[in-house]
């Protein structure tokens, strides 16, 4: 069946499933294709297994709902189960827009026990969700991979939500005496830009992001009438200032926290975690390499490049401890790529080889270095097929090495092969971007400057912006629900680190970055502590090491020198 609801079209099947949801105005274009209710995990107390010392133990079990009874009519569907003593029913209601509401109500003479009530609701393919469940507070969004289009956000008007997930809405656990019932309901709503997902009124956004450097607050409202708990390990400020009052929280240290305010309308509990700002966990990581194997000469054998541009970007930072020795294993390697680009044999060669030896030359001064990052660069921007990432990074690099107009000799035919790379690229499009590529944008954007003006290179820009966006969470509230890996995502900061703040006068890029919930300084910034978090996530006891992933490290590495 079809039902329209305000500025959505819906349809659900016999069994009182969603199994679409989609734009008015465009109902090929779906958000999701299932919203329904899944199978609960139940404790079940009247068969009890066995005692193991310890007290009884209930027996648990996943249960379906049973078969439902289905009630259609104009504005609403309504989906009934019952269950061992349990009445359950989901309604969506299409009156005003779309709301969903599930009643629990415990008909049974003992009490009840929902360890897992899941609500199933799957994104459509191509397309990206960003959430964060905190109680009594849900922030819950669905866009488009390519960023275009509205945005479709949920709101919890009733209830409270336990977790996301890649399939939907955990709202347990539950525990009903007999004779109680509990509630939730969901309000949906569409909306032009993932900004305006948080800027207007009705918005229910307590916290934009979840992960923080250590030792940055997070202002939470002043409510005389919510009980604000924290763990150890978190300071609490009350904060009165002219244009920012409440309680601020914060930890000193790289931790995961839970954040609860206590209140008689639904406890908020916000699961928030502090890492530690870039330079200081490049620093961590560069003792990491350093206590790695060594030749018989007693050097630090370092065996690959991305390795090799965190150490560099540590020990460039200052600070380092083993300066000498992280200079001395920078060193081994410089000599043996250069000797790799001299003698033609750099097989599997890509751009973060390029980077390295621009920036080994910028810490050294040594010309056979700059060199060597000129040839190898050149062979990769002759290179056929799609620019591979780093590519645009590297071109940009080369222009600071080289001191622009004053090598003009070294650098304009340099230039020329990547402009001609961006027009193999273009033509090989022959239209509007399908697929953005992020290394596409990246190279584009290096060379932007000496390209003329091109209405269709200017609406390819535009869309690899916008899929950029998205890739990244847009600034909508939490955290994407399924981040690209880990490697992917570190490269995609990097891309974002060369966007101009404002648009630098091009209106068309300017209202693209607008339309996120946070300009692209800071939403590079978000992302980069979402990337560190997940290199290096807080151990339970403070101390345990997560093995380095070089690649998205030496993505990462690169951020301060172009951001």
């Amino acid at each position: 069946m079809r039902i329209d609801a305000g500025r959505l079209v819906i349809e659900a099947d016999e069994r009182g499933r969603l199994t679409a949801v989609a734009p008015r105005r465009a109902p090929e274009h779906r958000y999701l294709t299932e919203v329904d209710l899944a199978p609960g995990l139940v404790t079940d107390q009247d068969r009890v297994q066995a005692d193991t010392g310890d007290g009884l133990v209930s027996e648990r079990a996943d249960h379906g709902w049973g078969e439902p009874a289905i009630e259609v009519d104009a504005d609403e569907v309504t989906v009934r189960r019952r269950l061992a003593g349990l009445e359950l029913t989901l309604r969506h209601g299409f009156s005003t827009g779309w709301t969903t509401r599930l009643l629990i109500v415990n008909t049974g003479a003992t009490d009840a026990h929902l360890e897992r009530l899941p609500l199933t609701v799957r994104p459509a393919p191509g397309h990206r969700v960003s959430a964060h469940a905190a109680g009594s507070r849900l922030c819950w969004a669905v866009q488009a991979e390519d960023g275009q289009g509205p945005v479709l956000a949920a709101r919890l008007t009733a209830g409270s939500v336990d977790r996301v997930t890649v399939d939907g809405l955990e709202l347990g656990p539950l525990r009903l005496a007999p004779g109680r019932r509990w509630v939730a309901q969901l309000r949906w709503d569409l909306y032009a830009t993932p900004r305006s997902v948080l800027v207007g009124p009705g918005r229910d956004v307590l916290v934009e992001r979840t992960a923080y450097e250590a030792g940055e607050g997070v202002l939470l409202p002043e409510d005389p009438d919510a009980a604000l708990v924290v763990p150890q390990g978190v300071e609490v400020d009350l904060v009165e200032e002219p244009d920012r009052s409440g309680r601020e929280v914060v930890a000193d240290e790289p931790g995961r926290h839970r954040i609860e305010l206590r209140s008689a309308d639904g406890d908020v509990r916000l699961d928030l975690t502090w890492v530690r700002p870039l330079a200081d966990q490049l620093a961590v990581w560069a003792a990491q390499i350093l206590s790695g194997r060594r030749t018989p000469a007693g050097v630090v054998a370092l065996d690959d490049v991305p390795t090799a541009l965190v150490l560099q970007a540590a020990l460039g930072a200052g600070g380092l401890a083993d300066a000498e020795q992280a200079a001395d294993a920078l060193d081994r390697l410089a000599a043996r790529l250069q000797d790799d680009v001299a003698e033609g044999s750099a097989a599997g060669a890509a751009p973060l080889w390029v980077l390295y030896l621009l920036g080994e030359h910028g810490r050294t001064g040594d010309e056979d270095l700059l060199g060597a990052a000129l040839e190898l660069e050149t062979r990769l921007l002759a290179e056929p097929g799609p620019p591979p990432p780093g590519l645009g990074l590297a071109v940009l690099r080369t222009v600071l090495a080289v001191g622009g107009s004053d090598h003009p000799d070294r650098l304009n035919p340099l230039l020329a092969l990547a402009v001609a790379r961006v027009a193999r690229v273009d033509g090989g499009r022959g239209g509007p971007v399908g697929e953005p590529r992020p290394a596409d944008l990246e190279l584009l954007l290096a060379v932007r400057p000496l390209l003329p003006d091109d209405p269709a290179r200017q609406s390819r820009l535009l869309a690899h912006v916008r899929a950029l966006g998205a890739a990244l969470g847009g600034g909508l509230p939490g955290r994407l629900l399924a981040p690209p890996p880990v490697a992917e995502h570190a490269h995609l900061v990097a891309v974002l680190r060369m966007l101009p703040e404002r648009g630098a006068g091009d209106p068309g890029l300017s209202a693209v970055t607008r339309s996120w919930g946070a300009p692209p300084g800071l939403l590079a910034q978000r992302a980069t502590l979402e990337v560190l978090d997940r290199l290096a996530p807080p151990a339970a006891d403070g101390t345990a090491a997560a093995p380095l992933d070089g690649t998205a490290a030496a993505w990462l590495s690169l951020v301060p020198r172009h951001g």
